[in-house]
């Protein structure tokens, strides 16, 4: 019955759209917040544009073992882990903080000013990469500057999406989010090739453009839905508050338990869930791994990332978005502590494809979830910002701290497994009680 359900489902979903939706009432379309055309050539665009958005943030996020790999032994060779850590860590962090800017910024009308200067920032930004030859160079321009071009475009690009739809939005942002998976496939791939055939500059300059390539289609495809007027009066109202708290901070968050549960939960499991990301391909060398598998280990996790990030609204039509969750960081949690005991190639593989797939579908849960728990459309932003901030906050000191626990030689991945699975476990029982604050023990979809 429920597969015969989701099928009517996906049939109707572009038949539907066969009719111009954006004509049946252009005033309410513009102009009202609570309304979602939830379908329409526009607003499947802006699906399109937030898939590239997420490939151009995360995937490149997920793809930072490759680089790491790289600089540990031709770039940067005498550099600690610990140290090396904090170009990842300021990249992830920034771009979730960047969210906490960007969130109020879409709010009061600045999207296009936004992903504008996230597209001028960020090409610019990966250029001086393939200028760099010390580690203050890459962490000013791979952490901070790129970081913070990708904090202007996510939280946006996400936002703009989520106004067009209501009842196919975890669908949507299922989507929307497996582009991450895709560019955490793409990217390493490239880097690792091209790195050994035309060298370092000429590797990250072709980046540079696939990534510019994608910001465009971003600007081209991207529209916000209300207009103009709506958000100058959200703007006006907001005038000479915009430093406040209030604008800021969403006081209705504090009478929301589910709301508060599932940020200190998420945040607690980002803690952990990067670590594997940015180590894996170093720990295929430690067990002497062949030259393909060390290549082709964060491919592995990105492939299976895209899947999992896709799985992720099926999931929740089953069990629910708050039942999902639980399950989802649950099964990271088991494959985290279960890395203690790999050796060999063939368990190492498994292992990427495995934690690729659930950690992926954890990466979807913040835009998954938010909007569902949001019941006012103009504070979407805010809302995101406040979770990114908690997020952000905690990740600058993840991969930095998973560097130092490895040891002075950066060889106990045992450690690093415990260190990363003991925050995912804290996270996956917190976001257990995010969803009984909702719903009990009912045996409900929730």
């Amino acid at each position: 019955m429920l597969t015969e359900k989701l099928e009517t489902e996906a049939k109707d979903i572009f038949s539907s759209d066969l009719e111009d939706k954006e004509s049946i009432d252009s005033d309410k379309y513009h102009n009202d917040p609570t309304y979602f055309p939830d379908g329409g050539l526009r607003a499947w665009l802006q699906v399109v544009g937030g898939f590239f958005a997420v490939f151009v943030t995360w995937g490149l996020v997920t793809s930072f073992g490759a680089f790491q790999s790289y600089y540990k032994q031709e770039l940067l060779p005498g550099v600690s882990a610990f140290k090396m850590g904090w170009i990842s860590s300021i990249q992830s962090a920034f771009l979730l903080l960047g969210g906490t800017l960007s969130g109020r910024l879409f709010d009061i009308g600045y999207f296009y000013h936004l992903i504008t200067f996230s597209t001028v920032l960020t090409f610019f930004s990966f250029m001086m990469v393939a200028q760099c030859s010390e580690f203050y160079q890459l962490l000013l321009a791979q952490g901070f500057g790129i970081g913070l071009g990708m904090g202007t475009l996510f939280g946006p690009c996400i936002s703009c999406a989520s106004t067009y739809f209501k009842k196919r939005r975890l669908m949507v942002i299922s989507i929307m989010t497996s582009g991450g998976g895709l560019g955490g496939t793409i990217f390493p791939i490239a880097a690792n090739n091209m790195l050994k055939r035309i060298g370092f500059q000429w590797s990250i300059r072709v980046l540079a453009f696939i990534d510019l390539f994608c910001l465009l289609l971003i600007l081209t495809f991207m529209r916000d839905r209300l207009s103009r007027e709506v958000r100058k009066e959200i703007r006006k109202k907001s005038k000479g508050k915009f430093f406040a708290l209030e604008s800021w901070f969403d006081y209705s968050a504090l009478r929301d338990p589910t709301f508060i549960l599932f940020v200190v939960g998420i945040t607690a499991c980002f803690f952990g869930v990067l670590a594997p990301y940015a180590y894996l391909q170093s720990f295929t060398i430690h067990i002497n791994a062949s030259k393909t598998i060390v290549t082709y280990i964060i491919p592995f996790l990105g492939c299976a990332s895209f899947f999992g990030r896709l799985s992720t609204f099926l999931m929740a039509r089953i069990m629910g978005p708050l039942t999902s969750t639980s399950f989802i960081t649950l099964c990271c949690v088991i494959l985290l502590f279960s890395w203690i005991s790999i050796t060999s190639e063939a368990s190492v593989v498994l292992f990427a494809l495995f934690y690729g797939f659930f950690s992926g579908a954890v990466g979807s849960l913040p835009p998954f979830i938010i909007p569902e728990l949001t019941t006012d459309i103009t504070r979407l932003g805010v809302r995101y910002g406040m979770c990114f901030l908690s997020m952000g906050s905690f990740m600058l000191l993840s991969i930095p701290l998973a560097g130092l626990v490895m040891g002075p030689n950066g060889d106990n991945y045992h450690m690093l497994a415990v260190f990363c699975g003991v925050p995912m476990a804290f996270g996956c029982v917190v976001l257990f009680l995010s969803r009984l604050s909702r719903s009990g023990f009912k045996l409900v979809r929730v």
